[in-house]
């Protein structure tokens, strides 16, 4: 192999490496932010008993879009880190039976594999959360007056 081969290589795998750590980093944002909007979005609503019914229910396509776009950087995650494990195999030699060098071999054999289901659970919540406000947070319509009476 030669010493371009072998650069462009090195160089790939820097460059794949730091799209996945801002791709989980992004995830991470994008649930805060879908919590920020949402808390924003209900107060107002709340605050604010004269807007038309349908705005309530703008927090679920919100959550929906959110969550969606959370899995979608998910699996663009899970397809570079098996791009990865791929490139150390070769370098390294092997299978990910073995305890070869590799930050993707060494995180698929120590993984939590519980994050990615806490993930979907919050997504899930949000969601959940977003078609139960328009019903539970809404304020009740004001009691129309019967009959009027003029105050001297």
């Amino acid at each position: 192999m030669t010493t371009d081969y072998i650069e462009i290589q090195l160089d790939q795998y820097r460059t794949l490496r730091a799209e996945a750590i801002s791709h989980v980093a992004d995830t991470r944002k994008l649930e805060v932010q879908v919590i920020s909007v949402l808390g924003a979005l209900y107060v107002w609503l709340a605050t604010h008993p004269s807007v038309p019914e349908q705005l309530w229910f703008i927090g679920v396509p919100i959550s929906v879009i959110g969550g969606l776009r959370a899995l979608i950087l998910h699996f663009r995650v899970l397809c570079i880190s098996a791009y990865l494990r791929g490139i150390e195999e070769k370098w390294f030699g092997g299978t990910d039976t073995q305890p070869l060098p590799g930050w993707e071999r060494y995180r698929r054999r120590n993984s939590r594999a519980w994050l990615s289901p806490i993930a979907v659970l919050i997504w899930l919540i949000l969601i959940a959360a977003s078609v139960y406000a328009p019903k539970h947070l809404r304020p009740a319509p004001a009691d129309k007056p019967t009959e009027i009476r003029f105050v001297p």
